[in-house]
Order: C-alpha cells, then sequence, then structure tokens
C-alpha cells in the first residue's frame, strides 16, 4: 500500500503525520530492533523510497511497516499519539488480552488468563458492584464506606449467585473464588481513578488529590508590599496555667485548654504585621478584629518581665521602620472560610475601615495561604516544640513529655508565651528569608524606598474616627410618661439611657441607630432616625460600672438564664462571673479559658467612670448640647474615649 492510500484510508492530520512531532524513546543501550523501525517508518513517512528500498535499508517488510505505521498513530488511554513508543518490542497498543475459552469444567492445570474480564464483561452488574463499593458512588457513610476485599467478594459472590452462575463456573470453581483476581482488579480501579476513591486514603490525602489537578497555576507572583495579606489563625502545641483563688480562699494555678494565635502576614515582603492571642478555646470575630486592628495601628514595645528576653538591636516591626507603613491598609485579605473570618461584622469593619475586598479561598485548601501556614511551622519547630510545655506536633511525639505536670510545676502563662511569640516575630521579621535572600523588612524597605511601592494610609480624620470593634444596628425608644417610665432602649437584656433621652418623652417609639463597640458595651453611641448625632447612652445599674465585652455580657446572660448565676443591683455582674468561672476552674479546663480571658481584659481594660452629669439642654423640643462648662465637656470626652478604646 503506497504512503497516498494509507493517508487516504485513515482520518489523520497533518500533525498526527509530522512524525517530528511524535513521542520518543529514550534508550540508554543500543537497541537494533527499535532503531531499524523507527528508521524504516521515517523513511515511509517521508515518502521518498519505495518501499523495496526502504526494506533493503531496514530489513522491515512490507507487511511489519504497515503495522508499525498504523500502531504509530494510535492513540492511548490519554488521548495521545503512542508515536515512537509504539515500535519498542513487545509493546502493547491495542485492546489488552480478550479470553475467549470458556472456563467451566477445565482441568487443574489450565490457564485462566482473562478469566476475570471474561466474567465482568459477561455480567456488568458484577462490575457495578465493585465500582459502587471501590469508588463509593452510593456515599456510605455508616457501613463499609471503605471495605475489605474479602468482605467485597463476599458480596460479589452472593451476587454471582444470584445471577446463576453456577458452582462448576469460573469463580466458584478456584480454590480462592477469585479473591487474587478482584485484589489485582480492584488496585487497578483505585489507580486509574484516584480522584474518585481518593477516601481511601484518609482526609489529607483526600483533600490533596480532589485539590490539585497537575496544572501549575499561572497566577503572577505578588511583589507590592501591603496588596494582599494573609490572615489566619493556629492552635498553639503548648499548656498554658491560669492563676485563681479556689473555693478555700487558696491561689492554685491549674492548666487551661490550648490556645489560639491569630496573624496576618504580607504576602510580597513575607513581614508580619500583626498579631494577637485568643485566650478562649475558639477564636470568634472579636479576635480576628483584634487581629486586624494590631496589623494597622503603628506598633509599641512590649515591656518584658522575663530575664534576657530583648528586641534585636534594630526596628522590627513594619511601622517601627517606616513611616509609610503607619496606619497602612491592604487591598486583599487572604483567609479560609472559618465563620468568625466572613462573619458580617468583620466584612463591615473592612469594607468601611479598612476599604479591602475579602478573598475566603477555597474551604480546606490551606495551600492557598502557604506563605501563613510556613510561618505558624516555623514557630512551632524554632520556638514552641522546643519548651518543656508544649504537646508536640502529634499525641506520640517524642517531644511530649507530661506538658501539664510540667507547666504547673513551672506556673507558665499566657503573659510568657506572649512575650515569647513576640521575640519570636521580630527575629522572624529582621532574619534572612530564604525566599527572598534578605529579611522580609529589608524587602519591604527596598521596595517602598527604591520601587516607589507606597501602602495605602489612613487619613488623619480617618484614624480619628476608626473603630476597629463597631457594630451597627436600631433600637426602639422604650417609656412611658404616664406611669413615670422614661424614655430608654434595651440591648442585650440592659436598659441604656442618659439625661438627654431620659428627658425627651417625644423619642417614645423612634427607631434609633445604635452603634456599639463591642469592645466595652456599657456605653452605646445613638443617633436619630435622620443621622443626628444624639448621645452617649450609658447602662444603667451594676452593668454601666464596669468596662465589658459583648461576649461577656452574653456568657452572663446565658448562666442567669440557666440559672447558674446570680447578682444583684449591688453586685457587679462582671465580679459574679469571675468568682463563678473561679469556682468551676478547679474542677474544669474550659472556665480555665473563660477566666484567663477576663483577668487579661481587667488589666488592659480603661478605668470605669462611675458617674456621669447633665451634659445637654432641651428647650422647646430642640437638641442641644451645653458646652458652657469645662468639666461637662470634659466628661463627655470621657464618654468619648471609653466608648472608642482602639487607640
Amino acid at each position: 500500500m503506497s504512503r497516498i492510500r494509507f493517508i487516504e484510508n485513515a482520518c489523520y492530520t497533518n500533525d498526527d503525520l509530522d512524525y517530528n512531532k511524535w513521542p520518543d524513546v529514550h534508550i540508554d543501550q543500543r537497541n537494533q530492533i527499535f532503531e531499524s523501525r523507527k528508521k524504516a517508518v521515517q523513511l515511509y513517512m517521508d515518502g521518498n523510497l519505495s518501499l523495496e528500498n526502504i526494506t533493503t535499508i531496514t530489513g522491515i517488510t512490507r507487511k511489519q511497516l504497515y503495522k508499525l505505521a498504523r500502531k504509530c498513530l494510535e492513540r492511548d488511554e490519554h488521548g495521545h499519539l503512542w508515536g515512537f513508543r509504539a515500535l519498542l518490542p513487545y509493546r502493547r497498543t491495542g485492546e489488552k488480552y480478550i479470553r475467549l475459552a470458556q472456563t467451566n469444567g477445565f482441568k487443574k492445570d489450565t490457564r485462566l488468563t482473562g478469566a476475570f474480564k471474561q466474567l465482568l464483561e459477561r455480567y456488568p452488574e458484577l462490575r457495578e458492584l465493585i465500582h459502587d463499593y471501590i469508588l463509593n458512588r452510593k456515599r456510605r457513610s455508616i457501613v463499609d464506606r471503605i471495605i475489605r476485599i474479602k468482605d467485597l467478594r463476599t458480596k460479589f459472590l452472593k451476587l454471582a449467585r444470584s445471577l446463576e452462575i453456577e458452582l462448576n463456573e469460573y469463580p466458584f470453581n478456584t480454590n480462592d473464588k477469585g479473591l487474587r483476581s478482584l485484589y489485582r482488579y480492584v488496585e487497578n480501579l483505585i489507580t486509574n481513578n484516584a480522584a474518585e476513591s481518593s477516601f481511601r486514603f484518609g482526609e489529607e490525602g483526600d483533600r490533596r488529590l480532589n485539590r490539585f489537578d497537575g496544572k501549575e497555576s499561572t497566577k503572577d507572583y505578588n511583589v507590592v508590599p501591603y496588596h494582599s495579606v494573609q490572615i489566619d489563625g493556629h492552635k498553639i502545641d503548648v499548656v498554658l496555667t491560669v492563676k485563681f483563688t479556689n473555693a478555700y480562699g487558696d491561689e492554685v494555678s491549674e492548666v487551661m485548654s490550648r490556645i489560639w494565635l491569630l496573624l496576618i502576614i504580607d504576602e510580597a515582603t513575607r513581614a508580619v504585621l500583626g498579631y494577637h492571642l485568643c485566650l478562649n478555646r475558639e477564636y470568634s470575630s472579636y479576635d480576628v478584629l483584634h487581629t486586624i486592628k494590631n496589623a494597622v495601628v503603628p506598633w509599641k514595645p512590649m515591656d518584658f518581665t522575663i530575664p534576657g528576653l530583648c528586641y534585636p538591636d534594630m526596628p522590627c516591626y513594619p511601622s517601627a521602620l517606616l513611616p509609610e507603613t503607619e496606619w497602612a491598609v491592604w487591598n486583599e485579605l487572604k483567609c479560609d472560610n472559618a465563620m468568625a473570618n466572613i462573619s458580617n461584622v468583620v466584612e463591615d469593619r473592612l469594607t468601611k475601615i479598612i476599604k479591602c475586598s475579602v478573598n475566603p479561598g477555597q474551604a480546606q485548601y490551606p495551600e492557598g495561604r502557604a506563605i501563613i501556614e510556613r510561618f505558624f511551622g516555623l514557630l512551632e519547630s524554632n520556638y514552641i516544640h522546643r519548651i518543656g510545655m508544649t504537646t508536640g506536633s502529634h499525641p506520640k511525639d517524642p517531644r511530649r513529655n507530661s506538658p501539664e505536670k510540667i507547666a504547673k510545676k513551672y506556673v507558665f502563662r499566657a503573659e510568657e508565651l506572649e512575650q515569647l511569640i513576640e521575640i519570636a516575630i521580630a527575629t522572624y521579621n529582621t532574619s534572612l528569608h530564604s525566599s527572598l535572600g534578605i529579611s522580609p523588612l529589608e524587602a519591604m524597605e527596598q521596595r517602598m524606598k527604591y520601587q516607589d511601592m507606597i501602602p495605602r494610609q489612613l487619613s488623619e480624620q480617618e484614624r480619628v474616627e476608626a473603630n476597629f470593634f463597631s457594630l451597627q444596628t436600631t433600637r426602639v425608644v422604650q417609656g412611658n410618661k404616664k406611669t413615670g417610665k422614661r424614655p430608654h432602649i434595651n440591648y442585650e437584656g440592659v436598659p441604656y439611657s442618659s439625661t438627654l433621652l431620659a428627658r425627651n418623652f417625644s423619642l417614645i417609639g423612634e427607631k434609633l441607630i445604635v452603634e456599639v463597640n463591642i469592645d466595652d458595651i456599657s456605653i452605646l453611641k445613638v443617633y436619630l432616625p435622620d443621622g443626628q448625632e444624639l448621645d452617649y447612652l450609658k447602662a444603667k445599674g451594676p452593668w454601666g460600672r464596669r468596662p465589658h465585652t459583648l461576649r461577656t455580657r452574653k456568657t452572663i446572660n446565658k448562666l442567669v438564664r440557666e440559672d447558674k448565676l446570680k447578682f444583684d443591683d449591688v453586685t457587679s455582674p462582671i465580679d459574679a462571673l469571675e468568682s463563678w468561672l473561679e469556682e468551676n476552674s478547679t474542677s474544669y479546663k474550659k472556665p480555665r479559658n473563660e477566666l484567663a480571658t477576663l483577668q487579661r481584659y481587667k488589666q488592659k481594660s480603661l478605668p470605669p467612670v462611675e458617674t456621669v452629669d447633665e451634659l445637654t439642654t432641651v428647650l422647646d423640643d430642640e437638641i442641644t448640647i451645653d458646652t458652657t462648662s469645662n468639666d461637662k465637656a470634659i466628661e463627655l470626652e470621657e464618654l468619648r474615649k471609653r466608648f472608642k478604646t482602639n487607640c
């Protein structure tokens, strides 16, 4: 057959016939058979010599040449041309062996090659059974989700009998009833369908196999500082203690549940911008807002209590090195799909203060935030795993050596851990980074000074008005002038009022706009329905005496509903909560974390404002603020500062 007739009798493109584009073969040692075949096919595809001349030169006959050329133009299971790969000796390119001989009543020395495949071809129901269990097509989650092959063989034989396969037929007439053939078939099925059967490899293997398709990402590498940052939370591998007074009046130390470190890191320069240590068992949107605030507000040095602990002899945070990074904000925030990261209050603050986009990323895909995950790994290996209170990276880690006992012995508290983390981040920001060739802060400095990559900064006015813990809602003014009940609003089960609001009975029934600082809800700021600022309202009774967070209020209300906590108008609910936590911390871990969080807040909160005198006067239903008294203006400023505790 001539080359022209060979081409006309099949559907081949010009690219298919160009052997320069065929997959080639690398052979270390000289293979005369392959080289002769390759040369013969090349000469034939060129079409310059006759078949007789090709046979004379290569020794390949006309019949062999036609067969070899067709094999080269066949396609493999991936849809690619076989090319010169098909010319390797003993290489099969077509369908695999198909058995034709029957398998019933055979002798013991009869070979059973292809018998299992023949059985599945004859009875497709058996193949479907295997695929259903191995590929989990019926989504079994309780029974036989990852079935053993021996158990699958039992179901296989039961179905075979229901299909009226006789006992003298395959697989019943073999010693192992087809078990080894089933093993081989299942192994090949898993290999060829790795993504569908990935649940058999565990959670991590399942996640990675279904996330990566083998293609390299084409996304451009980000080099602009503050263009994109990553935020994530990491449960620290260490055991901490909390000090409290037990029911007998003794000061004791007990271990807490593991706590969280939340951190924001710049993608372009790998510099850590800010962090927050959450002492609760799980972090919330409140902790995420603290992390965002710490990354934007200029850094302040920490006072160390651990002897010998000190900062490096250079600026170790961006805002300490570059004025351009003071109050700098980013354009994109990458995070995971934790509810705390994508809550409404976090999204509201990011939109109104940072003015950035939020990229939650794909669920269960930490590789999308590989930079921050790598930092957490370095923090654990270089610092946390080296101290005696570490839990190690897993329960069988040899570094785990009675961490709770050691933590109680040395009274290792959150204050010491925070100092260690502060030094770890300072050292990281000023040390050589392998992917940069310089330190993260040096990379940021070079790109800002020499490449003019200056980030956005909050203006002076925006810095004054910025409240990272603000939450907006609406409340209807309650009251009744006939019964003498003065106007007020209710928020989280507590009435709020002020001298100005209490005198304006005309506001009863109006829906006021309420601005809440979730870091201290003892004071609220309210606006009229048209947007005019009205006043600062103080919580009535014992709730207004001490600053407390929204989370603390909800915790107290829950305990009161469950009849676990009681207090009166004299006792502060915050003190009552602290006493209840100390009482229960003797036996349980969970209250210890709550107690440590409350103690930490008490140390950092502003001193309470006991009284608020009259700040406004009311004339002809018009609301005016009396600014003639310096004392009143000072008290109003104190309320304003107490409402905004972020700066």
